[in-house]
């Protein structure tokens, strides 16, 4: 089968829906991102105490709210009153700023009249039909009885986004119970797959077949270089598409265009749209 994330060329993915030009996870980011030329939206995935499955970078709360604690210890009616934008900065070149002056903070409070700057959920964002790519990050592992995975491609299929989502995850186990309930969704390489791959690379070895459509990496860990324009040809030729993460550098981002990448995650979409805009790259569904 053909792999479809393969038949794009360069997807710029907002990370956090551009985290570190709205605020972190945000429907407002989302629309952010979207109005500067992102195709996809990275987002992370958390149960909540009642069943329900939001949107939020971490597990805890404190770093990006005005609340305090795990977000699977809150109902979603509780997290409905969390301001995700406590801590965002316009223009400080980060997501998440403490210790500004209260006036720097120009979202703060906005969530009582716009539930924009809310934390999310995972039912509303999929009902939006503008990102052309929404790729979703498991964080948790509730365990085969936790029904996380069957909730989340509920979700997926119901809302008719299978054929633009991605599943990731840096569990094994969910990634691989996802897999098995939803074969039609595409999955992202877990670290562990990934790594195997690279080891396959290396020897010159493709393997004989493989569980993701998509291998998700960063391009450099521990001081270590690990994508090469061998790496991505390498990945084309066993039909897996490349996604860089997380790709905040100008210079960077023209390089690994130029390397052949199939997306980049970025903090920074008004940055990559320039980018892509230089390097004429082909934009999703143009």
């Amino acid at each position: 089968m053909t792999n479809p994330w393969l038949d794009r060329r360069v997807l710029s993915i907002a990370h956090q829906g551009g985290s570190h030009e709205a605020p972190s996870s945000t429907i407002f980011a989302i629309e952010c991102a979207l109005a500067n030329g992102a195709d996809g939206i990275e987002l992370d995935l958390h149960p909540t105490l009642d069943g329900g499955i939001v949107c939020l970078h971490d597990d805890t709360l404190e770093r990006t709210t005005n609340l305090a604690g795990y977000v699977h210890d809150f109902d979603m009616e509780d997290l409905a009153e969390a301001d995700a934008a406590y801590y965002f900065v316009l223009d400080s070149g980060e997501a998440i700023v403490t210790g500004a002056p209260e006036e720097a903070y120009i979202y703060r409070g906005r969530v009582a009249e716009d539930h924009r700057f809310g934390i999310p959920t995972l039912a509303e964002i999929l009902r939006d039909p503008a990102p052309k790519l929404f790729n979703l990050d498991i964080k948790e592992d509730l365990g085969p009885e936790g029904n996380f995975e069957a909730e989340l491609g509920t979700m997926i299929q119901s809302t008719g986004s299978t054929d633009r989502t991605i599943v990731a995850s840096f569990l094994q186990e969910p990634l691989s119970r996802f897999r098995e309930q939803y074969p039609n969704v595409a999955t992202s390489a877990s670290p562990e797959e990934a790594l195997n791959f690279y080891q396959g690379f290396l020897s010159g070895e493709r393997p004989p077949s493989v569980e993701f459509e998509v291998l998700q990496i960063p391009a450099s860990y521990g001081g270590i270089e690990y994508v090469d324009p061998g790496l991505i040809s390498f990945a084309h030729d066993c039909g897996v598409a490349v996604h860089l993460w997380t790709i905040n550098d100008e210079a960077d981002m023209e390089r690994f265009v130029g390397y052949g990448a199939d997306g980049l995650m970025t903090d920074r979409p008004s940055v990559l749209r320039r980018v892509l805009e230089r390097t004429e790259s082909m934009w999703l569904g143009v």
